[in-house]
Order: structure tokens, then sequence, then C-alpha cells
């Protein structure tokens, strides 16, 4: 990676780290003027449903921390680990260039958003639920620009020579991050479950949740289905990825593999919105919809020409 997206890399996880960092400290300045019994989550129009212990003001940045401490690592991996790709050695660069700054970027957004939670739990003020939907959908639209312009460096940079006959490097970087991912989103849900309810006449109401894109309540253990769905998803890619690999068919498992992070990614942003009752938008569905079938059109490009 060349000098300058050295030093760019660097501002941009420090500048994360330095947003969450300024978070926590106004927040434990703010400490002693908060009450016993803090607003600490926020309803679907932005005021505060939840009263807790003041010390749940916390969950921003241990979480954020956790976060960019886990993008960070990814980042760090990718630049030390051969990426497995049937690229030239410029391409591999690129493309690990491109992965950084996509990481980091979403570190920066990952920042914003937490500090920006943790200044209104600080101020005790409503939280203005538009700027982190918008925040959410900038961090899914970084991940769909840096995809785009990852695959296009794979398809212009791609190497003469003849693949290697054992090239599984990227399956199971693709298939560890894809679960990675996922856990971290269950362990999120695990430490937001007990803040997890509905309201109803400023009445709190645990057994059930509200859910942002019906504009209704439903009962609470229905939060697990979308993290039923992911898991299914992922465990039938990787079904399909695994046979795939042992009828030699390469560009099949490439599909299963793309399409493994895209489902880990996007799932694991909804999930976000969800805990948060921000509706998902139309706009990162259709990045979804728009990811999975442009992968899918290239493999089938691909086993088109081969059978030609």
């Amino acid at each position: 990676m060349k000098q300058q997206f050295v030093i760019l890399h660097r501002i941009l996880v420090a500048l994360a780290a330095a947003i969450l960092g300024a978070s926590l400290v106004f927040f434990l300045i703010r400490w002693g003027s908060l009450p016993e019994e803090a607003g600490i989550h926020f309803g679907p129009d932005g005021s505060f449903d939840v009263y807790a212990s003041r010390w749940y003001g916390f969950y921003p940045h241990i979480v954020g921390g956790l976060m960019i401490g886990g993008l960070s690592f990814c980042s760090w991996l990718s630049r030390r680990k051969p990426t497995g790709l049937h690229v030239t050695e410029a391409g591999e660069r690129l493309f690990r260039t491109e992965l950084t700054m996509t990481l980091d970027a979403i570190s920066l957004l990952v920042g914003v958003s937490f500090g920006y939670w943790s200044r209104c739990v600080s101020l005790q003020v409503p939280l203005n639920d538009r700027v982190m939907g918008t925040l959410v959908s900038c961090m899914l639209f970084a991940a769909s620009v840096g995809i785009l312009a990852e695959i296009i460096t794979c398809m212009i940079h791609r190497s003469s020579q003849p693949k290697p006959e054992k090239q599984n490097s990227l399956h199971r970087i693709s298939t560890l991050v894809a679960w990675l991912v996922s856990v971290s989103g269950l362990l999120v849900l695990a430490v937001a479950w007990d803040r997890i309810h509905a309201s109803e006449d400023s009445v709190v109401v645990e057994t059930v949740v509200y859910v942002a894109n019906l504009n209704r309540c439903v009962p609470k253990p229905l939060v697990l289905i979308p993290y039923a769905v992911n898991a299914l998803l992922l465990i039938g890619l990787w079904i399909v990825g695994k046979r795939a690999g042992k009828q030699g068919n390469p560009a099949l498992l490439a599909l299963t593999d793309k399409l493994r992070i895209v489902v880990a990614i996007w799932f694991f942003f909804w999930g976000l919105e969800f805990i948060s009752e921000i509706p998902v938008g139309i706009v990162s569905v259709l990045l979804f919809v728009g990811l999975c079938a442009l992968f899918t059109v290239q493999y089938l490009t691909h086993r088109k020409k081969e059978t030609e």
C-alpha cells in the first residue's frame, strides 16, 4: 500500500477512535449531572423509552470500541495475509488498498454513530432517528462502493498465469469473516436484549418489541427470526460452496464466498437498525439485491464462457 494511503488509513482509524474517545470523556464529565436512572435507549420518535442505571451509558462506547477494533483487526489482517485472488501483483496491492479504505470508512462512521448516541445520553436529549438512519445507510453505501471497486479491480487485473491447483485462502477468509460478523451481531443483540421492548402509554411492556417497518409491536422472540434467516443462508451457501469445491467448480465456490460476505454484512447492519428501532430503508435493500444479482450474473457469464 502506497505511503499516502498508509497515512490516510492511520488518520481515519485515529479519527474514529478519537470521536468515540471524546464522547466517552464527555460522558464522564457529565456523569455527576446524570440521574441514577437515566435515559439510555430511544424509541421510534427519538425520545427515551428506556430508563436504567446510568452505568448502561457506557454501552455505546463498549460496542463502538469493539466494532472499531474488529474492523481495524480485519484491515490489519488483510494487509498481511494472501487474499488467494487470481490477480496480478499490482491488482493484489490495489485490492488490499481498496479493502483497507472501505473498512476505515466504515470505522469512522461507526465512531460517529456511537459518538452521537453517547452525546444524546450524556445530555439526556432526544436522538434524531433520521441522522442515525442516514449514518447506517452510509455504512452500507461505503461497503457497496468498496465491494464494487474490488470486483472491478479483480476483473481488470486478472492474472494471465494458470490458477494453482489449490487456492482456497479466499474461501477460508470469507467463511471466517462471515461468521465473525454474524456472531458479533448476536453479541450486540445479547447485550441489548434486556433493553429491547416497547412502551404503551408510558408503560414499559417487556414481552413485545416495536418494529419500525411494520409500525407495530410484535412478540419479543420474533426478534430472533432475522438472525435465524442469516444463519440458515450462511449454512446453505457453505454447503453449496463445499459441494462446488468437491466437484471442481471454482466459479460457483467464489459466488458462494461473495454472497456469504454480503449476507453477513447486510444482516448485521439491519440488526443494528432493528435494535435501534430504525426502519430498514429501501436503498439498503436495493443495494443488497443489486450486489447479489451482480455476483450471480458474473457467475452465469463465466459459466456460459466455459461451456462455449
